[in-house]
């Protein structure tokens, strides 16, 4: 725009002039020694304009030729970034394609050149993790985290993420726990040491860190929910190792009301008082919360109870058989009170029925038990050989196993000596596996 005004300037400048030169040329003498040189002004005018622009072009030219080497070693720089930029995209889609091994090369001859080469370092971390290269990938790490500030966070960050992949949790959080000291916690810090935490069963961490991931909103708030689960039952549990049922009762009522209800806390803190013996009020929290929502689980371990009131747990089991005749747990639990009253006929009449709607190994050895109660060895050892088919054909726990071992031992000597039989226990003990399937 500034050429074009500079222009039309000059051809005004020329219109206007013009009528003034024809009238009175004017010229110019320029004398040297002997020489002389005479010119009009318009050409003297001209000649002086293209000298000027003659020497602008030299001198151009000239600092053109001074700042070669400068710009020269530009456009290497240039170059070797653009082939940075392209090395990282290579490597970034071989990583995303699983070839690994180039996508390591890629990324790290790429790296020295880059915007960021801690980028570059991290991401060849992971190639390197994935093929099993772990010193290249702590030196990838090492160099990431010597690079720059941020490529220290970005180092620790990625370490520890790999740490857990390879099942090295203690160094993960080794890792972060400076990480959530710093002011400004990045979310993916509180991503891993949750992991972390959960990794090593850190109850307590997780108890401390939950308020954190559900301000900065990590979870959202049914996953905030499962997790705050898993703490209280992962709490109790360590509170049970200890092998105190004072302090579990202290731990439980320790729990706010409202989160007493939830179904996991509450099967968990009943299963271990049950394991721990210490079940003296546990009958009617049992009881209140079955009323109150109806549970298979919580009637299970109703039925597990033997302190107590047994005939009056006995009469609020047929009182819940009324609304579900043709429950399978509710039948198996209703067996098991009935067989520890000797109410023989009553518990063969339920169990049969449990048996008959969801066939367990646990019914088949409370049904052993009945039988041989009533001195019927040979049916006995059907049901238990009943048993161990049904083992063998669905998931199998270590508990059950243990009841289904329990059950043989009752046997009589001449029928625990029966060949099949005891091969396949023997096969049982052996595995302990939670999924047994097929002949041993």
């Amino acid at each position: 725009m500034r050429t074009l005004l500079l222009v039309l300037a000059l051809l005004i400048a020329a219109v206007a002039l013009t009528p003034q030169v024809l009238d009175d040329p004017g010229y110019v003498t320029l004398g040297y020694g002997q020489w002389v040189a005479q010119s009009s002004l318009v050409v003297f005018t001209l000649l002086l304009c293209f000298g000027f622009f003659l020497l602008y072009l030299l001198f151009r030219l000239l600092g053109g030729i001074g700042r070669s080497p400068s710009r020269l070693r530009g456009w290497h720089r240039k170059r070797r970034t653009d082939d940075a930029r392209l090395g990282l995209a290579r490597g970034l889609f071989a990583l995303t394609e699983g070839r690994y091994s180039d996508a390591e090369g890629l990324l790290d001859r790429s790296a020295e050149e880059g915007d960021l080469p801690a980028l570059n370092y991290v991401n060849a971390a992971r190639a390197a993790q994935r093929i099993t290269a772990f010193k290249r990938r702590d030196r990838y790490l090492e160099l990431a985290r010597n690079n720059q500030h941020s490529g220290q966070i970005m180092a620790d960050l990625t370490a520890a993420e790999l740490h857990l992949k390879s099942g090295e949790d203690d160094q993960a959080k080794a890792l972060l726990a400076p990480l959530l000291a710093q002011k400004a916690v990045r979310p993916k810090t509180l991503e891993l040491m949750m992991d972390a935490l959960l990794a090593t069963c850190d109850w307590a961490g997780l108890a401390a860190l939950l308020p954190t991931l559900k301000r900065r909103q990590i979870l959202d708030r049914k996953a905030a929910r499962s997790l705050e689960e898993q703490i209280r039952c992962g709490l109790l549990l360590v509170t049970a190792l200890n092998d105190n049922p004072a302090e579990l009762t202290s731990s439980w009522q320790a729990i706010p009301k409202d989160q007493q209800r939830w179904p996991r806390v509450l099967h968990s803190y009943a299963a271990l008082c049950l394991a721990a013996d210490s079940n003296s009020d546990l009958e009617k929290l049992l009881y209140d919360a079955i009323e109150r929502h109806w549970s298979e689980q919580l009637v299970y371990l109703y039925g597990l109870l033997e302190a107590g009131d047994n005939p009056r747990r006995l009469g609020r089991i047929e009182q819940w058989q009324e609304k579900q005749p043709e429950n399978a747990i509710l039948l198996l639990s209703a067996g098991r009170l009935c067989l520890r009253a000797q109410l023989w006929g009553k518990a063969e009449a339920n169990l049969e029925s449990s048996l008959a709607l969801g066939p367990l190994p646990e019914t088949c050895h409370l049904l052993t038990q009945l039988l041989l109660e009533q001195q019927q060895p040979e049916r006995a050892m059907e049901m238990a050989q009943r048993g161990l088919e049904l083992a063998t054909e669905q998931p199998l726990s270590a508990q059950a196993a243990e009841m289904i071992a329990s059950a043989i031992a009752l046997l009589p000597a001449e029928l625990r000596e029966h060949p099949q039989l005891n091969q396949r226990f023997r096969y049982l003990a052996a595995t302990g596996s939670d999924s047994l399937h097929g002949e041993p």
